[in-house]
C-alpha cells in the first residue's frame, strides 16, 4: 500500500485518503505518516452492532481470515461489468451456483425487491434469503477483526493507538 499511496500523493493536488486493509491504529498511523490526508475504514465497521449488515455477514467477517477473500468480477448485477470487488469465498465464487453471466435467479428478497444471485447486494438486516451465496464484502484486514464490537469503541481504540504511535514515532 505504501508505494501506491506515495505515487498517488506525489501526483495529486487534492486530498488523498488511504483505503484497503485499514483496521487498526497502526494502519492509520502508517497511512498518515506516508502522507495520506485521512483513511477509509470499511470491513472493521461492518463488524459492529450499528452496521446495517445482516448478522450472518458480521459473523463471517469475524470468523474468516484474509486468505478466504477473493477479488472477483462475478458479482456484477447492479455494477459495471468487469469491476472487481473483494468478497469472502462462498458457493457462488467456488463455481457451485452456475454461470455468473447466465440467466438471473432470485435468491433473496428485501421489502418486496428481488435479490439476484451474482448481484452486488450484500446481506442486510432487512433481507431474507440465501445469504451464503450473496456478495459477502470483506477486506484483507480480516485477520485482525475477531469480534463484533460497538463502532464507537472500535473507533476510540483505533484513534488512541494511532495517536500513541504517531506521538512516539513507533509506527
Amino acid at each position: 500500500m505504501k508505494r501506491l499511496l506515495s505515487e498517488v500523493i506525489a501526483n495529486s493536488d487534492v486530498p488523498v485518503l488511504a483505503s484497503g486493509g485499514i483496521v487498526d491504529g497502526r494502519d492509520v498511523a502508517d497511512a498518515l505518516s506516508s502522507g495520506a490526508d485521512g483513511v477509509v475504514i470499511g470491513t472493521a465497521f461492518l463488524a459492529s452492532p450499528e452496521s446495517f449488515a445482516h448478522d450472518y455477514h458480521k459473523e463471517r467477517i469475524v470468523t474468516a481470515r484474509s486468505h478466504e477473500t477473493l477479488l472477483t468480477d462475478m458479482f456484477h448485477i447492479n455494477w459495471p461489468i468487469g469491476a472487481p470487488v473483494r468478497v469472502l469465498q462462498n458457493s457462488a465464487t467456488q463455481g457451485l451456483r452456475g454461470d455468473p453471466f447466465g440467466p438471473k435467479f432470485v435468491i433473496g428478497e428485501e421489502e418486496g425487491r428481488p435479490i439476484y444471485l451474482f448481484s452486488t447486494d450484500s446481506p442486510l438486516r432487512s433481507m431474507t434469503g440465501d445469504f451464503e451465496a450473496m456478495a459477502l464484502y470483506a477486506g484483507q484486514g480480516l485477520d485482525r477483526i475477531d469480534a463484533i464490537i460497538p463502532a464507537g469503541d472500535r473507533l476510540r481504540a483505533i484513534v488512541a493507538e494511532a495517536q500513541r504511535l504517531l506521538s512516539t514515532g513507533g509506527h
